[in-house]
């Protein structure tokens, strides 16, 4: 018997980490993105995800997906913390998206969870951000 195992991916772009989860055997539940072009290539590429919803992660229930989810992955906006960017962290509204993973994390409580390291994360503001 094979165990199918199954993710949601929060913040996922273009699917890029999605299309290798697939390839390694993996289910996508949901998918979700903010940007409507991320959407469309989700939707396209992606057909085969249970949900894909296109918005931000805190308007989405979580609540159907307690105890279903083997993995929970998410490139929660790196944006606020990248070397490339203005790094703001959690002054920048998107930064609070890493509290929101955190929520979502303990809700569903999947197996294991895997969250992008962003170039500058560990660093910003002298590592107390990633403290937080």
């Amino acid at each position: 018997m094979t165990t199918k195992y199954t993710f949601i991916e929060v913040c996922a772009g273009g699917g890029g980490l999605s299309s290798g989860l697939i390839k390694a055997g993996l289910t996508p539940l949901l998918l979700n993105d903010f940007d409507r072009n991320c959407c469309k290539t989700l939707e396209k590429n992606h057909s085969e995800a249970g949900k894909i919803v296109c918005g931000s992660m805190e308007t989405i229930d979580f609540t159907e997906y307690i105890g279903k989810v083997d993995l929970l992955t998410g490139g929660v906006p790196c944006q606020s913390f990248s070397n490339a960017g203005l790094r703001k962290g959690l002054e920048d509204p998107r930064g609070d998206l890493m509290f929101k993973f955190g929520d979502i994390l303990n809700l569903i409580r999947p197996t294991i969870f895997m969250i992008e390291n962003v170039k500058g994360l560990l660093t910003h503001d002298g590592g107390n951000t990633i403290k937080k």
